[in-house]
């Protein structure tokens, strides 16, 4: 009996290491996909900034 409690017992320590690896997985997926959204971020402000650029650039030429 206390063999099997034993057993029992192990196994779910065992499931807990396997449950907090995964969730340390988890964490660095999160942390590389905020990375990821970062450089989306910083690509549509360059983007917004030559969208600034090329209305200026036709607002010059407009006058002209």
């Amino acid at each position: 009996m206390y063999q099997v409690e034993l057993r029992k017992f192990v196994r779910i320590l065992a499931l807990g290491v396997e449950i907090l690896a995964e969730q340390d997985r988890i964490l660095a997926l999160g942390e590389e996909i905020l990375a990821e959204q970062g450089r989306i971020l910083a690509l549509w402000v360059e983007i917004l900034a030559e969208q600034d650029r090329i209305l200026a650039l036709g607002e010059e030429i407009l006058a002209e």
